[in-house]
């Protein structure tokens, strides 16, 4: 049993099918996760296959790369177009079973619109879409994870488990009518006693906290007495010196839509989507992760090694290992959100000689 299919195209996302694959499997585990090349057997009809592991699963990720919609086969038709294509089967499938169906976007693809989809498949441009980028690839992941641990939450399947198994010894005649009832109120009472247990241990754990805390209150309050009473035995000797004014934090909050982007100086067509930045005092929030705002700016750095598995390398820890390190600054110019990117190739990388490129976006608020 599948709680999450991978459907995509080979000539169009498999390597990200691949990566995201590796990722969500180091999540939720092997069984967890159906993509087609490690998931049928040899000699298996892929239709069935499919289909089955489709009817099993609870939530099924659409690949799109920029060739989705108008992927074409060797004769030049439109594969969408045709009623076996294995895509269409798996989305359709999934749509008429009321599943969870979640685009993905990825290498800047879009949404595509009703009209330009079949009948079977219209539903999907009304799905609420995610986007996973090379550069935000782990936080983009993570919001992924958060969104598909709501939909594989353990108690609907436990529920679904127990009548199933009440149907299925009623149905074979195997117990009677008062035994049945006394296995749904036996089942009901040991519910109750786990809801109960469950209860009592958040109670426990709030009382534990909530005295945690007032020991930390009532240890601040005597240290404050403290340090009040040795101020006021001994006066200071000196003037205090007047504080400095405090340089002011930029507000990088809100959501910003992109406005332009350049290529080592090279404007190129706009393909992000927008972003949305939270801020509590000097930190901030991108994406899953949080940043300290230094002299006005947010920078952090990633550092990858070039992996035949990944089609843009994998994330390392350290900087002395990295093939390739990127430095990426957030800073604001006036009212403009602009976000530098520097890739710098410390051996060749992909066909990438070694150097540096200078990604630049500038973004505008679009609310507070």
């Amino acid at each position: 049993m599948r709680a999450v299919f991978v459907s995509y195209r080979r000539d169009d996302t498999e390597g990200q099918a691949g990566r995201l694959y590796d990722d969500l499997v180091r999540r939720f585990g092997v069984k967890a996760v159906f993509m087609d090349v490690v998931g049928i057997e040899p000699g298996s009809d892929f239709r069935t296959a499919i289909d089955q592991n489709v009817a099993s699963c609870s939530v099924l990720l659409a690949l799109m790369g920029p060739g989705w919609i108008d992927a074409r086969d060797e004769t030049g038709r439109r594969r969408l177009d045709n009623p076996t294509d294995s895509v269409r089967l798996e989305t359709s499938s999934a749509l008429k079973r009321d599943i969870a169906v979640i685009p993905v976007l990825v290498r800047g693809a879009k949404m595509p619109r009703a009209e330009q989809l079949p009948n079977d498949l219209q539903q999907l441009a009304y799905r609420n879409a995610v986007e996973l980028t090379h550069v935000l690839w782990d936080s983009d992941v993570q919001l992924l994870v958060k969104v598909l641990e709501r939909h594989l939450c353990d108690a609907p399947r436990r529920r679904a488990e127990f009548w199933r198994t009440l149907l299925a010894v009623v149905a074979a005649g195997a117990i009677t009518t008062g035994y049945a009832s006394y296995e749904y109120r036996k089942a009901s009472r040991e519910r109750a006693r786990q809801v109960a247990a469950e209860t009592a241990g958040r109670q426990l754990a709030d009382q534990k906290a909530a005295a945690e805390r007032e020991s930390i209150q009532k240890a601040a309050a005597d240290s404050e007495a403290r340090q009040k009473e040795a101020v006021d035995r001994k006066p200071p000797k000196r003037k205090p010196q007047p504080t400095p004014p405090q340089a002011s934090i930029p507000n990088f909050s809100g959501t910003w839509a992109p406005i332009e982007e350049t290529f080592n100086g090279e404007e190129k067509p706009v393909a992000h989507a927008k972003r949305s930045i939270t801020q509590r005092g000097s930190v901030v929030k991108i994406g899953s992760r949080e940043w300290q705002i230094s002299k006005g700016r947010v920078t952090y750095k990633r550092f990858a090694v070039q992996d035949n598995q990944y089609p843009f390398g994998r994330t390392v820890e350290k900087e002395a290992a990295a093939a390739l390190v990127e430095t990426h600054t957030w800073r604001l110019d006036g009212s403009i959100l602009v976000f530098e990117t520097t890739f710098n190739y410390k051996v060749p990388y992909y066909g990438h000689q070694i150097g540096t490129d200078l990604r630049i976006m500038r973004y505008r608020r679009v609310s507070p």
